[in-house]
């Protein structure tokens, strides 16, 4: 006689659900499963069109109905139970955030589609192999499709008063005209995406007529879908900023004052009003130049506090130069300040990151609108490492007394935060992965 299988307990249910979960949502976005190391899908984008947004809504929300409906009453340890409610706040922040999704800016200057579909293909499309650089092909032929989806709901919010302010406008379409600009659009050094293809290419060492084979496609597909994408942009990109506001705060919107409050909600995680929040941050600045005006008699510095900041923020000394060896210097001072806080992580932190993290410039293409230092988490499956991009486009902007500054809070708490670390739920782990 065959024993019965033991029941699956409340606790290995709920890993199911949340498997089964994650399993559809990866689905749904080939991107998200590139960016996780994945290569399932792998020369597609996603779907960026609002009914997919919607369809994607309508999918948390009944996931969220379904595990309340089964495990709200379920014996679940600890650890699940922190599962459970890290996932119900995650959809719930979603919920209150999706109304107000014609808010959002499809472009814009720190993240906007114009560089962030060329910085994923740099940056998360790794090739390995033949069929990867051909899937990379497919992603720059599928390009016009992904970018028209973009430019239909940027029209379409901007219809209904949705546009960035007018001073966002000249860098969302330096970027733009930048990808299109080099080889094999016109004359000159090879363009940000085909350096990158051919670079990748280059490192799997194929035979030459494979290789060109594949970069005569990668040509075409920059040329005949790439190009035309970016020129539709730049066109609908022109006619927005004619009749952009100058005004750049979100009051503007009709619901404003209630969009600022979700997104203060969202951020902060806590039930503090707008003016609340203000306060604390007045309080802190206080605090602040509070303890620089104590630093202003030890240095021998006489005056008072903004002629203390001016003379710092003008000091020579503080920057490096422009040019090559002034941007390796800063690199180089950069990875100096990383590798010392990583040896200290063990004293602060319990779980650490398992993935490496590796310093990098900016891309030249997206570096005149890009921030001045941000962080990229690394695949959950180790195939891409953590990145810390600092924009070195202006030393004049990265004086050298934010060296540590810049690291510690863009670099060093993101990786011990990474995908990579391990909480000891499964699921706290995925969602932690997906979440970011």
């Amino acid at each position: 006689m065959v024993a019965a299988a033991p029941a699956a307990t409340p606790n290995a249910e709920l890993d199911a659900f949340f498997a089964e979960f994650d399993a559809a949502q990866l689905a749904r976005s080939p991107q998200q499963q590139s960016d996780r190391g994945i290569k399932s899908d792998y020369g597609k984008w996603d779907d960026f069109s609002d009914a997919q947004a919607s369809r994607n809504h309508e999918a948390d929300t009944a996931a969220l109905a379904a595990m309340r409906s089964k495990f709200a009453d379920a014996a679940l340890d600890e650890q699940h139970r922190l599962s459970y409610r890290l996932f119900e706040d995650r959809v719930e922040r979603q919920g209150r955030s999706f109304r107000y999704r014609d808010y959002g800016y499809v472009f814009d200057q720190m993240n906007g589609a114009q560089s962030r579909l060329v910085a994923f293909l740099i940056n998360i499309h790794k090739v390995t192999s033949v069929s990867d650089a051909e899937a990379y092909v497919q992603r720059l032929q599928a390009f016009g499709p992904a970018m028209q989806q973009l430019i239909a709901v940027a029209n379409a919010r901007a219809a209904k008063g949705t546009l960035p302010p007018k001073w966002v406008f000249p860098y969302v379409l330096s970027d733009a005209k930048n990808v299109i600009k080099g080889a094999p659009f016109d004359a000159g050094e090879d363009s940000a995406l085909f350096a990158d293809f051919k670079a990748k290419v280059a490192a799997l060492k194929l035979a030459p007529e494979e290789a060109a084979r594949l970069t005569a496609a990668a040509s075409a597909a920059l040329v005949s879908s790439v190009k035309p994408a970016y020129v539709a942009a730049i066109a609908a990109l022109t006619a927005q900023e004619k009749t952009a506001p100058t005004d750049d705060g979100v009051w503007r919107f009709p619901e404003g004052t209630a969009y600022y409050a979700s997104l203060l909600k969202n951020y902060t995680t806590t039930e503090l009003s707008p003016d609340q929040i203000h306060e604390l941050g007045l309080g802190e600045v206080a605090r602040i130049h509070k303890e620089m005006s104590a630093l202003m008699q030890p240095l021998g510095f006489k005056g008072d506090l903004k002629k203390f900041l001016v003379t710092m923020r003008d000091r020579k000394d503080l920057y490096y130069p422009n040019g090559p060896k002034g941007r390796e210097r800063y690199l180089a001072e950069t990875q100096k300040a990383l590798d010392s806080v990583t040896a200290k992580l063990p004293q602060w932190f319990r779980t650490l990151p398992n993935a490496p993290l590796v310093v990098k410039p900016v891309e030249a293409f997206r570096e005149k609108s890009a921030g001045k230092a941000f962080y990229q988490r690394p695949a959950p499956n180790g195939s891409r490492p953590g990145t810390y991009y600092v924009n070195l486009y202006d030393m004049g902007a990265m004086p050298t007394m934010e060296v540590e500054a810049l690291v510690y809070h863009e670099a060093s708490p993101a990786i011990t935060c990474s995908s990579r670390c391990r909480p000891s739920s499964a699921t706290c782990r995925r969602f932690a992965s997906s979440a970011g």
